[in-house]
């Protein structure tokens, strides 16, 4: 029996920069910090992005305490420009989001689509974290599609 997620979310982004370009700066681990503002910084990062590598992060929401989340790759395809990773945080709650990838090239722009579901598994994350956070992360990811666009700009200028 498989579980549905809890919440979800898509939010879809055109970048005036070549796919591939924009597909190696969102899977540079060492980079997430430039371009998604809740990522304070980069703890853990794997020596290369395939499946099942992981990665640790801080995270710092504003107006809420930090905290350590680790992904792992699901699945990557460089050819298809597509990655697939899970993230929980680090407090060994079973909770975890799933984050889904693509990048289409769109006539020399980059389509950047970005979907999200969330799985909170315990009671609280269940009645009080997943609708905050769900709230949160719609906001939070235009806001790091926004700053990927400028972020790119000046990497491939």
């Amino acid at each position: 029996m498989s579980v549905e997620p809890r919440f979800r979310g898509e939010t879809t982004a055109l970048i005036d920069a070549p796919a591939a370009s924009v597909f190696d700066l969102l899977t540079d681990v060492s980079r997430l910090p430039e371009w998604n503002s809740c990522i304070d910084r980069v703890l853990e990062q794997p020596a290369s992005l395939q499946e099942g590598a992981e990665w640790l992060v801080v995270i710092h929401v504003p107006h809420l305490p930090k905290w350590k989340s680790r992904s792992t790759c699901q699945h990557i395809d460089r050819d298809a420009l597509r990655f697939v990773y899970k993230s929980t945080s680090e407090d060994r709650n079973p909770s975890f989001i799933d984050w889904f990838w693509e990048v289409t090239d769109r006539g020399g722009r980059a389509e950047v689509t970005v979907r999200w579901h969330g799985y909170p598994l315990t009671l609280f994350r269940q009645k009080v974290a997943a609708p905050l956070r769900s709230r949160q992360l719609e906001r939070e990811v235009r806001a790091s599609l926004d700053a990927l666009t400028s972020c790119v700009r000046s990497t491939v200028a």
